[in-house]
């Protein structure tokens, strides 16, 4: 995961970053605030300067409440690179982190968009998924809340497909 560290002056305030990526992998941001006086934005715009929907087809995400985090998950770098990060203050000012994940996708859990704790809240991770020579290979980084925890992904496997399943800590 690679982090950068920006600050927000007034509403309105614009910060973009920039990515080079190689083709045909996936990009998570996430704005987390470190001080809770704003209300954010973030936006992922390809080399070519459009902006990426992900697999929800959100081009954008606007943070609901001052101090809320501000992320947009898996979204398809398919060419190769520079990628500009966009951070925009909607309402006030502070400092944040924006932190990425290559090559997987966050839990939504983590990011506060739910639960995945049972087998009917499971999160989709297949917009995670690169294809790898004659395979493809999926990812999810997220974390266990404790003792008696459990967290749900699925994925989609056609008939006659292997799936092999690995757990790091």
């Amino acid at each position: 995961d690679a982090q950068t560290v920006g600050a927000f002056d007034q509403t309105g305030d614009v910060d973009d970053y920039t990515i080079a990526l190689a083709a045909n992998q996936t990009l998570g941001v996430t704005l987390f605030p470190v001080d809770e006086g704003f209300r954010a934005r973030i936006e992922v715009f390809d080399p070519q300067g459009n902006l990426i929907a992900d697999a929800n087809g959100n081009t954008q995400f606007d943070a609901a409440n001052l101090g809320d985090l501000a992320a947009l998950n898996a979204l398809p770098a398919t060419d190769a690179g520079d990628y500009r990060i966009r951070a925009t203050s909607l309402e006030g000012a502070g400092r944040y982190t924006v932190g990425l994940i290559l090559n997987a996708t966050s839990e939504e859990e983590a990011l506060g968009w739910g639960s995945d704790d049972d087998l009917g809240a499971a999160q989709d991770i297949d917009a995670s998924f690169l294809a790898l020579d004659d395979a493809w290979r999926g990812a999810v980084a997220g974390q266990i809340g404790g003792a008696g925890q459990e967290d749900w992904y699925r994925f989609t496997v056609q008939a006659n497909e292997l799936a092999t399943l690995v757990l790091t800590a």
